[in-house]
């Protein structure tokens, strides 16, 4: 089986009476090289990693391949190169046409049990897929999310499986619109460097890996991709931030509310008199934090301010 081309793609649609749906972000990539190495990204640093992503080895000392749940494959180009380098894969597809096609094209893989084709929504249904995930793997293996995600989605899907899964996951993988890349990567004081930043960056390691241009797919977009990795950290020791998640996303989106104000006055109007008043207990000996802005904060003063209004 090979990637579509833009004829095949074309074809495919005519047999079908479909066509790509813009309400889905349905851009095909068609470009083999680019697919290639974003199935070779996902487990290109594990041999460095294994202590952070928790990647069990073998008794052999070979880093066991996690199981992969691919978000939105299409029409397969992607799980094609999943499936020749990992065991497993678990591909949800919102579109019912797509993924009854998707079946079709890789129904061999899907025959011998290396492929799982599930129609629905990622957002609705990725309890159930992680839940079928964990009975393809030992107990303490993990999972790795990838996929070309839609651009008006993309953000929450991340969020929503970091806050859900971050336990059971080594990594993911995903193609971003160039611009959710570069907020999702920034660094304080940086023009992008935002709320999105930090709830990411508490849970990972995020790398903008490459850039994409509009040409490798079909249709074209009209703007830039980028595919990004966001390597979990591990929940023990001193590499996890030590202080609730719940806790620290209300204190980033108190502080970001009004980020050209400073977070003295931004923690004063949107967190409890009570929160307000621990916090100031926590940075007495650094009153000067409160007198910075929010997009000026590293994420261990944020995970600082957010300890002390527990």
């Amino acid at each position: 089986m090979t990637i579509p081309s833009i004829h095949e793609i074309t074809e495919i649609q005519k047999k079908y009476e479909t066509g790509s749906k813009k309400s889905l972000g349905q851009n095909y990539c068609i470009n083999p090289g680019v697919l290639k190495k974003i199935a070779d990204s996902i487990t290109a640093d594990i041999l460095f990693r294994n202590g952070i992503t928790g990647i069990k080895e073998t008794n052999t000392g070979a880093p066991v391949p996690p199981v992969i749940v691919e978000i939105g494959p299409g029409y397969g180009a992607l799980t094609e190169q999943l499936l020749a380098k990992y065991p497993v894969v678990i591909a949800v597809e919102k579109d019912p046409v797509s993924a009854e096609i998707l079946k079709q094209r890789l129904a061999g893989n899907i025959k011998d049990g290396r492929l799982s084709v599930i129609t629905g929504d990622y957002l609705d249904v990725h309890n159930e897929i992680f839940t079928l995930a964990g009975k393809y793997i030992e107990k303490n293996h993990k999972i790795a999310v990838a996929g070309n995600l839609p651009y008006n989605t993309a953000a929450t899907v991340i969020i929503e499986t970091l806050e859900h899964h971050s336990s059971e996951l080594c990594s993911i993988t995903a193609m971003l619109q160039l611009e959710s890349a570069r907020r999702m990567t920034a660094l304080p004081s940086s023009h992008e460097y935002g709320a999105i930043s930090l709830l990411v960056q508490y849970y990972s390691d995020v790398k903008l890996l490459f850039k994409v241009q509009p040409g490798s797919f079909f249709p074209a977009p009209k703007v830039t991709s980028a595919v990004v990795k966001f390597s979990i950290k591990q929940q023990t020791g001193d590499c996890f931030p030590r202080c609730e998640y719940r806790n620290f996303k209300n204190i980033v989106k108190a502080g970001f509310a009004h980020r050209r104000k400073l977070l003295i006055t931004s923690f004063r109007n949107n967190l409890s008199p009570e929160q307000f008043r621990r916090i100031e207990n926590v940075v007495a000996h650094t009153p000067h934090l409160l007198k910075k802005r929010a997009q000026d904060c590293t994420l261990e003063e944020f995970i600082t301010l957010s300890a002390g209004a527990e």
